[in-house]
C-alpha cells in the first residue's frame, strides 16, 4: 500500500509538472517582442493620441461638405393629399359655381439655388477646405509628439535595465567583499568594525537595487501604455542599433524648424480659414439673388391643366439682425489676430527649442566621452583596493569607497549614454524632422500614401 501511495504521488507530480511545463511554453510563446522600429510602427497605426487627431480630420472634413452643400442646388420634392370639409363655390352673379374638387391631391419638386451672394458661400466654403489642411497638418504634429514620446520611453527603459545591472554587480561586488572580511574576522586577521560597515553598505545596496527594479517595471508599464498594449500583455523590450547622427549648425537647424514643423503648417492654414470665415461675415447681410423652379400636378377636374411648370428669380436680404452679423465679424477677426500671435510666439519657442536640446545634446555627448574613459579605471580602482585589504595595506572605508566609485561612474556612463540617444531624438524632432523613417520605420502607416500626397 506504501507502495502505490508513492507511486500515485509520484504520477500525479509529473502531470502536473507537464500541465506547468505547457502553461510555461504557452506564457512564453505569447511574449511581444518590442523593438525601436516595431514600436514606432505601432504607434503610427494604435497609439490613442493619433487617433484621435484622425477622428479630428474626419470631423473636420464633414463640416467641409456641409459647407460645399450650399453652392450645390437644394432640391426638394412633395406629395400632397387634400381633404376639404366644404366644396370650394363662386358666385356669377345669380349662379354658384364649383371651383375644385373637395378631395384631391399634388405632387411636385421644387430646385432653389443661390445664383450670387458676393462671395460669402466660397468664402465659406475655402475656410472649411483650409481648416481641413490645418487639421491633417495637427494630425502630423500629434503623431511626431507620439513618436518621439515612444523614442523617450523606449530608451529610458534600456536605461532602467542597465541601472539594474549596474544596482545587482555592486550587491554582487558588496557580498563577495563582505564575504572575504567575514573570512578574515574568522581567522583574526580583522576587526568587527571591518564587518559592520560592509553589511551597512549591502543593505543600501539591496535598496538601490529594490528601487531599480521597480523603475524598470514602471518604464515597462509605460511602454505598454504609449503602445496602447493591455498592462496583462507580456512584452519584451529588446535594444535595437540606432542610427549614426550628426549635430546640424543651429542656423540650418533654425531655418529648417520653420519650414517643416507641422505646428506653424497648422497655424499658417487656421490664419488663412479664419480670414475667409471674416470675409464671408462682412458679406452676411449684403443681398443674395436666388433661383427657384420646379414642377407641380394637381389631380382636380376643376383644374384646366394639371401640371405646370414654374420659375421664380428674387432677392432677399437681411435688413437688421441688431448687429449680430457685425459682431460675427469682428469676432472673426480679433480670432486671427490671436492666431497671428499665438504662431509668433511659438516660432519664438521652437527657436529656443532647437538651441535648448543642441546644448543639452553637446553636454550629454561630453559627459558620456568622460564617463566612458573613468569605467575602466574604476573597475580597476575596486581590485587594487581589494587586493590592498586582503594584503593589510587599504581599510575598509577604502574599499567601500572604491566601490561607491565604480558603481557611479558605470551610473553616470550609462545615463549620459541614453540621455544622448534621447537628446538626438529631441533635437531632430525639435528642427523639424520626421523621426519614424529617421528610425526606420514606414511613415506610410500613419499618413498613408494620398494624405502624404495632399
Amino acid at each position: 500500500m506504501k507502495y502505490k501511495s508513492f507511486y500515485r504521488v509520484v504520477i500525479l507530480a509529473a502531470i502536473l509538472f507537464s500541465f506547468s511545463a505547457q502553461a510555461s511554453e504557452d506564457k512564453s510563446a505569447a511574449v511581444q517582442e518590442i523593438t525601436l522600429k516595431s514600436g514606432i510602427g505601432i504607434i503610427l497605426k494604435d497609439n490613442w493620441l493619433v487617433k484621435i487627431a484622425g477622428d479630428q480630420n474626419a470631423l473636420v472634413a464633414s463640416q467641409a461638405l456641409m459647407a460645399r452643400s450650399a453652392l450645390m442646388p437644394q432640391v426638394n420634392a412633395q406629395v400632397t393629399q387634400t381633404f376639404l370639409s366644404d366644396q370650394p363655390r363662386a358666385k356669377f352673379g345669380p349662379q354658384i359655381v364649383a371651383t375644385s374638387n373637395r378631395d384631391y391631391y399634388s405632387y411636385g419638386f421644387d430646385v432653389y439655388q443661390t445664383l450670387f451672394d458676393f462671395g460669402r458661400t466660397i468664402f465659406t466654403y475655402r475656410a472649411a477646405q483650409e481648416t481641413i489642411e490645418a487639421y491633417r497638418a495637427n494630425k502630423e504634429a500629434v503623431t511626431r509628439v507620439a513618436v518621439l514620446e515612444f523614442i523617450s520611453a523606449y530608451f529610458d527603459f534600456l536605461e532602467a535595465q542597465k541601472m539594474t545591472v549596474v544596482a545587482e554587480k555592486e550587491v554582487e561586488t558588496i557580498n563577495s567583499y563582505l564575504k572575504d572580511t567575514q573570512r578574515l574576522y574568522e581567522a583574526g586577521a580583522a576587526v568587527k568594525s571591518d564587518v559592520l560597515p560592509v553589511k551597512v553598505r549591502l543593505a543600501l545596496a539591496w535598496q538601490k537595487l529594490i528601487a531599480a527594479r521597480n523603475n524598470e517595471n514602471l518604464g515597462l508599464a509605460r511602454i505598454k501604455n504609449i503602445l496602447a498594449i493591455p498592462l496583462s500583455t507580456k512584452i519584451e523590450v529588446k535594444e535595437s542599433a540606432v542610427p549614426d547622427l550628426n549635430i546640424v549648425p543651429l542656423p540650418l537647424a533654425w531655418e529648417n524648424a520653420l519650414k517643416s514643423r507641422p505646428e506653424l503648417t497648422f497655424f499658417d492654414h487656421s490664419i488663412v480659414a479664419s480670414n475667409f470665415s471674416a470675409r464671408a461675415k462682412t458679406v452676411d447681410d449684403y443681398l443674395t439673388i436666388f433661383a427657384d423652379g420646379g414642377y407641380n400636378r394637381t389631380r382636380n377636374q376643376y383644374v384646366q391643366k394639371d401640371d405646370n411648370f414654374f420659375l421664380n428669380i428674387g432677392a432677399k436680404a437681411n435688413l437688421f439682425d441688431g448687429g449680430l452679423s457685425h459682431a460675427r465679424m469682428r469676432e472673426e477677426k480679433e480670432r486671427t489676430h490671436e492666431l497671428e500671435d499665438q504662431k509668433n510666439k511659438l516660432i519664438e519657442d521652437i527657436q529656443f527649442e532647437v538651441e535648448n536640446s543642441s546644448l543639452q545634446l553637446k553636454n550629454s555627448l561630453e559627459e558620456a566621452m568622460v564617463a566612458k574613459s573613468a569605467l575602466d579605471e574604476a573597475r580597476e580602482n575596486v581590485r587594487v583596493n581589494r587586493r590592498k585589504y586582503a594584503a593589510g595595506s587599504a581599510t575598509t572605508t577604502e574599499v567601500l569607497e572604491a566601490i561607491t566609485l565604480d558603481t557611479q561612474a558605470h551610473t553616470d556612463y550609462y545615463r549620459a549614454l541614453y540621455e544622448t540617444r534621447r537628446g538626438y531624438a529631441r533635437f531632430f524632432y525639435a528642427m523639424g524632422t520626421e523621426l519614424a523613417p529617421l528610425y526606420g520605420a514606414d511613415i506610410k502607416e500613419a499618413y498613408g500614401s494620398k494624405e502624404r500626397k495632399k
